[in-house]
């Protein structure tokens, strides 16, 4: 009766050889592993790329023909509202009514220094988060001559427990005029508003020598959310995403509601409800 022949573990040997092979398919007396091994190690490393703390494929950070979506589009995400177009050319973009602070810690943190439309980056250094909305501003820039379409933008959000604490308030600014992204934290949407017409859906079409500031407002009533915004792209003729994030990190922003309110008077903090 004829024995089968039984597969065998590689040999350390057979091991060794497998770089000397150059991963190739083509087996050899002491690489015939080669090529099963190099496959399952790319499989691996592909599956690894792909996985986002969102679980979503960062297309548009994988390679292109050789270029990764960076080195075909600039994406300049700016968080403090007191520094881009506020008030000018009459297209007045409002700031953050107030921010939200773990109860107590307004008398340990060092007093601002700005009047409050500018406090945003003291109130999130000092642990502060937006309450009732949050403005950013996208810079996009084509880097080839290539235009960039944005076709779309998808809201990502979570949200999470609501700890309660103080207001520092600051009913500063106005309703946007100029065109923007409206995100409802609550419903889970994004629309486009261009020169005060209907919200469409996102869909814009930027060249070199054209660049363009999109304008973005999140607002929640309810939620008190973690969110990123995910933007779908088609730069000649692929399709990437582009994660929109606060520096890696995600954006936080907490609904109105009956926090402990604090107005500051230029020397002290004084409770107003």
């Amino acid at each position: 009766m004829t024995r089968k022949k039984r597969n065998r573990r590689p040999t350390a040997t057979q091991l060794d050889n497998i770089q000397s092979n150059g991963g190739s398919t083509k087996p050899t007396p002491d690489g015939r592993y080669a090529g099963k091994i190099a496959l399952i190690c790319a499989a691996v490393a592909g599956a690894i790329t792909l996985v986002t703390a969102f679980g979503v494929p960062l297309v548009g950070k994988l390679t292109e023909g050789g270029r990764s979506v960076d080195e075909l589009v600039s994406i300049d995400v700016m968080t403090d509202p007191s520094k881009f177009s506020f008030g000018s050319d009459d297209k007045v973009f409002g700031t953050v009514n107030g921010f939200l602070f773990p109860k107590g810690r307004l008398t340990s943190i060092p007093k601002p220094t700005e009047y409050c439309y500018a406090w945003h980056d003291w109130a999130h250094r000092n642990g502060g988060v937006d309450i009732e909305r949050t403005s950013i501003a996208m810079n996009v820039a084509p880097l080839t001559d290539a235009s960039v379409q944005v076709l779309g933008a998808q809201l990502l959000v979570e949200s999470i427990e609501n700890p309660g604490g103080d207001e520092a308030s600051c009913d500063q600014g106005d309703p946007t005029t100029a065109s923007h992204l409206k995100l409802d934290l609550d419903e889970r949407t994004a629309t486009y508003t261009r020169d005060g017409s209907e919200p469409t859906p996102l869909s814009l079409t930027i060249t070199r020598d054209s660049p363009e500031r999109i304008y973005v407002h999140a607002w929640s009533a309810e939620c008190y959310c973690k969110w990123r915004l995910e933007l779908q792209l088609l730069i000649g003729r692929k399709r990437h995403s582009y994660m929109v994030d606060n520096n890696g990190r995600p954006f936080v922003t907490a609904p109105r509601k009956s926090y402990s309110s604090y107005l500051f008077d230029g020397k002290d903090w004084i409770h107003s409800r």
